[in-house]
């Protein structure tokens, strides 16, 4: 007796009293045969893209003593009686410019600047590949010696605690780098105008940033340039820890720029973010249009666009190698930037030892205390600087 043959009812489990046409079959044979497969494909992480406002708080916090103190230091200063006449002619200043403190007279609180609140509306773009950060030419490849020359340096990583990963990236990169060579810096300046960068006038110290800095044997006093990057601590997760760690020195770097050159149609700025073991490179852009809206007194609001890479865990090896890697191509991509041929300026003021006693900081400048309160605090730097307090609400 032959076979008997299957019905393709019975293949897709369908009733066989009620006749089905054979149009029917070819309809889900097609779909079957186009059925997806189990296995999921790898996916390259898309940018989200969040938006938010935040609102900074300057508060300008001197202290009487150290007023004094500046004022006899700027008195027997040499720089004071015998300018560089390259620097002079670069450091004069419109005194009626915006963030100027020298029109606000000192009142009962010890301020020399009134409360302002600058209102920022941020769009952040999250793990951005790298090639939005600089250009990918400036990558190093496996056989590069540089990368490779760095990368056996930076193998005994465990003995170091997460406070001193910039130092030890000061030391690793510092420790080939020749005189007038962009790398990283200790104790950097950022100020809101252009002629306070040899002083401690106005603005906010910052641990570690990446600048070009060179030693001028005239005077017989360090040198150094713009600040192309900013070195920070990220302590909050969230749109609250961009806020009150990142856009602050992206913001003054941007200011900075917009000092030396007023023509130009977009600003950048950088800055390394580190929270733990993982680290981050952030790029954030501001029109013309935007920078002139934030230093405008009647305004003082602006918009910021800011890009920020995927974490580079440093405690796994192969993240550390990416990292340096990284690192080494952003440093050659500053030296293309025009930030990095402006005029170097000579520093005009110095920590004092009693200063630099019971530590400091890590130079971000952040805080929620009170202006007077913080002279007295002991491990805080003390002079001129501002407090910055950020906060969130709706976009």
């Amino acid at each position: 007796m032959p076979p008997q043959r299957r019905n393709p009812c019975h293949r897709y489990g369908l009733r066989s009293k009620g006749p089905v046409d054979r149009e029917v079959f070819q309809v889900l044979d097609t779909l079957k045969a186009v059925r997806p497969s189990k296995v999921r494909p790898v996916k390259r992480p898309k940018a989200i893209i969040h938006r938010f406002t935040t609102r900074i708080k300057l508060n300008f916090v001197t202290l009487r003593n150290e007023l004094l103190i500046r004022e006899e230091d700027s008195t027997d200063s040499s720089s004071t009686s015998d300018p560089d006449s390259a620097c002079d002619s670069e450091m004069e200043v419109n005194e009626t410019k915006t963030f100027t403190t020298r029109e606000y007279p000192r009142n009962c609180r010890r301020l020399n600047m009134p409360i302002r609140w600058l209102a920022v509306n941020v769009a952040t773009q999250e793990k951005v590949p790298l090639d939005a950060i600089f250009d990918a030419k400036y990558m190093p490849l496996d056989d590069d010696a540089e990368f490779q020359d760095r990368v056996g340096q930076w193998q005994d990583l465990d003995a170091w605690m997460d406070g001193f990963m910039f130092d030890s990236l000061t030391s690793l990169f510092n420790l080939s780098s020749s005189d007038n060579e962009i790398s990283f810096q200790e104790d950097c300046y950022l100020p809101l105008i252009k002629a306070s960068l040899g002083k401690c006038d106005d603005g906010i110290f910052f641990r570690h940033c990446i600048r070009r800095q060179g030693f001028n044997d005239t005077s017989g006093r360090q040198c150094f340039g713009f600040p192309l990057a900013v070195c920070v601590y990220k302590y909050r997760l969230g749109q609250r820890g961009i806020a009150q760690s990142e856009i602050t020195p992206l913001l003054l770097q941007v200011n900075l720029g917009y000092e030396y050159n007023s023509h130009r149609e977009q600003y950048p700025a950088y800055i390394l973010s580190q929270r733990g073991r993982n680290f981050r490179f952030v790029k954030a852009t501001m029109t013309r249009q935007e920078v002139e809206r934030l230093r405008d007194k009647e305004t003082l609001s602006g918009k910021i666009q800011v890009q920020r890479t995927r974490a580079f865990n440093i405690r796994d090896r192969s993240g550390r190698r990416e990292f340096v890697r990284t690192m080494i191509g952003l440093l050659r991509s500053f030296e293309d930037r025009p930030e990095a041929e402006y005029p170097m300026y000579t520093s005009q003021w110095f920590f004092r030892e009693k200063e630099k006693e019971g530590g400091g900081e890590r130079g971000e400048g952040e805080g929620e205390e009170e202006g007077g309160e913080e002279g007295e605090r002991g491990g805080e730097r003390r002079g001129y600087l501002y407090r910055i307090i950020a906060s969130l609400w709706p976009f």
